[in-house]
């Protein structure tokens, strides 16, 4: 199953939980036809119910949700509902900005219902109600994340990071973007920014999902480490 280079928005309605609503949803999957689902290289945004999610996943398959830039959700993300699921989803190089901002409803940029059900590397999850929930059912090798907030899933994290698209903001932790004017989002990274940009790890031979590109479609640069995030920003 592939769910590659979309846009969907503005998903609205009554008050659902995280499992029965959503841009994308990927639940009840136990057939060994579909043990390699790929959400990948697609925008998610603005959803105006409380409790919608970007992409929700309870299902005992293969799931690699990467390279997406997903914004201005009114509920989480990413949400895990599996309750203690056999395979990890695995959430590569993603950029989520501002979920749930409805916060009575929705759980943060990622939500981790069971343990060990996400392995998280190289995401951005900044300027959310709570940017993981869960962080400590996150899998084991999740690491090397953005996150505006404390919330530490794995190792080699980059904590308290403040999004701005001023390409100089000053002495800061920064995350710096291309544009964050509100119905004109790009959240590409900037040329000037200097904490995600090289400091992500080298997918190109993970063993769960191998990749070597962008968002864009575009290499990712080899021989150094990767931007974090959706984007490779000296491919821009």
């Amino acid at each position: 199953v592939r769910v590659e280079g979309i846009e969907v928005e503005h998903l609205t309605g009554g008050q659902v939980s995280g499992i029965d609503s959503g841009l994308i949803m990927v639940v009840d999957f136990n057939a060994p036809n579909a043990s390699d689902v790929r959400i990948e290289k697609n925008i998610l945004h603005d959803t105006t119910n409380a409790y919608a999610v970007a992409i929700t996943v309870a299902a005992d398959a293969k799931i690699t949700i990467a390279n997406n830039f997903i914004f201005d959700i009114g509920g989480t993300g990413i949400w895990t509902w599996g309750d203690g699921l056999a395979t990890p989803a695995y959430v590569y190089n993603n950029t989520i900005y501002k979920a749930s901002t409805l916060e009575w409803g929705g759980r943060g940029a990622v939500a981790i219902w069971g343990a060990n059900e996400a392995l998280l590397i190289n995401n951005i999850f900044v300027d959310s109600f709570e940017d993981v929930y869960g962080a400590n059912n996150a899998a084991a090798g999740s690491g090397y994340n953005v996150i505006s907030d404390t919330s530490n899933p794995g190792t080699n994290n980059l904590l308290n990071r403040t999004p701005t698209d001023n390409p100089n903001p000053g002495v800061g932790d920064w995350v710096i973007f291309k544009d964050l004017t509100a119905g004109s989002y790009d959240l590409h990274l900037a040329d000037t920014d200097t904490d995600a940009r090289d400091a992500g790890t080298n997918l190109s031979s993970n063993a769960n999902f191998a990749f070597s590109d962008d968002i864009d479609s575009a290499g990712r640069v080899a021989g150094r480490p990767w931007d974090i995030g959706a984007d490779e920003a000296p491919t821009q």
